[in-house]
């Protein structure tokens, strides 16, 4: 008790100056061994590191320059009995020493002397997985609850900070090179000298890929302060870049003559983010056989863009602006968490020249309309709602317009084609299978007159039964599509018309690839839009080319095949059959048993059909009543129903 009422007559001030005193002491004490003091942890942190990583991790001299700086030297890193995967001469940090008495993180100085990262891969393995797969068990480790609190806003913001404190006021690299040896494949990327001074740098990088020689040149403004970044990226020499590995990896070749971005973080208060920039791309030149089977040539794109971050929705503006060539646009795209789960998309295209539309499009993307040539004006408008809360009520609007819109000349496919008679080759796989002549030559082709009434209303119930009155794309089944696969989270359903599938098969090749998707729209929306044909002779050219059968092609051929009798006789039921067909050909045989008897599930496809009909008067209550789910095969295809050890076709 003596004690402490004592120790409650000393002044508060003696008290905190003694507090003071003692701090400082300890400070000076940190400051004076704090050299050894830092070998030491650090060294102990690498054995365990290395410990834990089956590897070795060693660090040389540490040293502590001024304030805030530190220096190490000798640095490598290699999994046990493999080559060194990282190896640094030496390493410089010098860090705000303000900032860090407030245990903020802010790099002001960062120096690199002779470092060199060997990725090596062969036949008895590699020398960095052990590090990638740690790495991973250390982030499933964290705390991932941390990365996801607050708003949009907030983690933006958060995220940035990071990203902009880490990067140096001043940087200096000296001899840096990243090197790759693959089994068969060999990367090298040399970097002499990289100096950011005032913010501004600019380097030369000799890039050597299978012993091929370039070198490219790499410039730009980092500004941690103004929270900007800017980069020019462009060849030193007469060849583009090319990205590395990409062709090797994944058979893609990505090529350029310039690309730049810049990038500036706006943060006006807690609840709003926003960020503006604009990247810009000349010369570029992309080839995938996904994409297109050939070279896709870009010459001038950029996006110039503002994105708006807020507590619970990122939007890109729609000031944001898109080039291609000689078009450019301005959407609108948005996502909202609360109170909805929505995606909204909107481009307004007010109304442009018409021939800078098809000028602008990439070369080696859309073949058929090389050369093309049009008249007049064309506008364009798209609007998109997905509530995932209340998928029923997606909302879709796409519209083309036109005005003194004209086709002057074609360009490499002749679209009035479907108005005579023609060669059509039928594709598999990209291959070639079968020409066959579309047109009165051909003694299988049969013209609308000769085809049967109830074969064309069934394929029009099954297939697109707007065809007669939509301009080759129906708004209603491709919302309708989305829906179901929304709801699905997977593709089961797609919103291809009649239009749509007769422009695949007699224009464009059958490989799946991005751009013929978007070929055959255009293609669809030139034909109908302009009647280039009408829909009775696109609908009997349809009937006469698509296969109904493994190599059996046309309405009278696939008669022939099953029912062996012309395709003017065939009833409603042999109808019904030969439109279930169509989205299968190949696969006929599922839908027999072993006496050649349609299985029992086709009874449900048979009502859906005829009670839709029957509802729009197309058949009467007596052919309702009458409708029975059963055919009988008479043509070749009996005998393949009959092989039961034939394997499904």
């Amino acid at each position: 008790m003596n004690v402490l009422h004592k120790f409650n007559r000393i002044p508060l001030k003696k008290i905190i100056i003694w507090i003071l005193l003692i701090f400082m002491l300890v400070q000076l004490v940190v400051f004076i061994f704090r050299n050894p003091l830092a070998n030491y942890l650090v060294h102990q942190k690498a054995q365990q590191y290395g410990e834990s990583h089956q590897a070795e991790l060693h660090i040389g001299k540490i040293r502590f320059k001024g304030l805030s700086g530190v220096q190490v030297d000798d640095i490598f890193v290699k999994a046990e009995h493999k080559d060194t995967l990282l190896k640094v001469k030496s390493a410089y940090v010098r860090l705000s020493f303000w900032d860090m008495l407030i245990f903020k993180v802010n790099l002001i100085d960062f120096k690199l002397d002779k470092t060199q990262l060997s990725v090596k891969r062969d036949s008895l393995g590699d020398n960095y997985s052990n590090f990638i797969a740690n790495n991973d068990q250390e982030l499933d480790s964290l705390p991932k609850e941390d990365f996801n609190k607050g708003s949009y806003a907030e983690r933006a913001s958060n995220i940035l900070g990071i990203l902009f404190n880490l990067i140096p006021s001043n940087i200096t690299i000296n001899d840096f090179t990243i090197k790759a040896d693959l089994r068969d494949y060999q990367l090298s990327l040399y970097l002499a000298k990289l100096a950011v001074e005032e913010h501004q740098f600019s380097s030369m990088v000799e890039v050597t890929e299978e012993k091929i020689k370039h070198f490219w040149t790499i410039e730009g403004v980092l500004n941690p302060s103004e929270k900007m970044i800017e980069c020019k990226w462009f060849s030193a020499d007469t060849a583009k870049v090319s990205i590395p590995y990409l062709a090797h990896k994944f058979s893609t070749l990505i090529a350029f003559d310039t690309i730049q971005f810049k990038f500036v973080e706006e943060t006006t208060n807690e609840s709003l983010t926003q960020l503006r920039g604009n990247t810009s791309v000349k010369g570029l030149i992309i080839n995938n056989k996904r994409i297109s089977g050939q070279d896709i040539i870009l010459n001038n794109g950029k996006i110039q863009y503002k994105i708006d971050i807020t507590d619970h929705r990122i939007a890109l503006d729609s000031c944001s602006e898109f080039v291609f060539n000689k078009i450019s646009f301005h959407p609108y795209i948005a996502y909202t968490k609360k109170p909805h789960q929505t995606i909204e998309l909107k481009i307004h295209k007010p109304w442009f020249t018409a021939q800078d539309f098809f000028l602008s499009l990439p070369k080696g993307l859309f073949n058929n309309l090389d050369g093309i040539k049009v008249s007049g004006e064309l506008a364009y408008n798209l609007n998109l709602l997905i509530d995932f809360d209340q998928l029923d009520s997606l909302q879709f609007d796409s519209r083309m317009k036109r005005r003194n819109f004209r086709i002057n000349h074609y360009g490499e496919s002749n679209l009035a084609k479907l108005n005579e008679s023609f060669i059509y080759t039928a594709f598999e796989k990209g291959e070639a299978v079968r020409s066959l002549e579309v047109g009165p030559a051909n003694p299988n082709f049969r013209s609308m007159l000769q085809i049967p009434p109830h074969l064309v209303n069934v394929i029009l119930y099954s297939e697109d039964l707007g065809f007669f009155y939509h301009n080759g794309f129906s708004k209603s089944a491709f919302r309708s599509s989305m829906v179901t696969n929304l709801k699905a989270r997977r593709f089961v359903r797609g919103g291809s018309t009649i239009s749509m599938q007769l422009v695949k098969n007699v224009y464009l090749t059958r490989n799946k690839t991005i751009s013929r998707k978007l070929e055959e729209a255009i293609l669809v929306w030139l034909i109908e839009s302009n009647r280039i044909a009408s829909k009775q002779r696109m609908m009997e050219v349809y009937l006469n080319i698509i296969e109904w059968g493994p190599g059996i092609y046309g309405a009278n051929e696939a008669s022939m095949f099953y029912f062996n009798k012309d395709v003017s006789q065939i009833n409603l039921a042999e109808a019904i059959f030969m439109a279930s067909i169509v989205p299968k050909p190949k696969w006929f045989r599922s839908s027999f048993d072993s006496q050649a008897q349609l299985k029992p599930y086709h009874e449900h496809y048979y009502q859906n059909i005829a009670n839709r009909m029957l509802k729009n008067g197309v058949i009467s209550q007596q052919e309702f009543d009458n409708l029975k789910p059963s055919v009988v095969i008479l043509g070749p295809a009996k005998d393949l129903l009959l092989k039961s050890d034939t394997t499904l076709l």
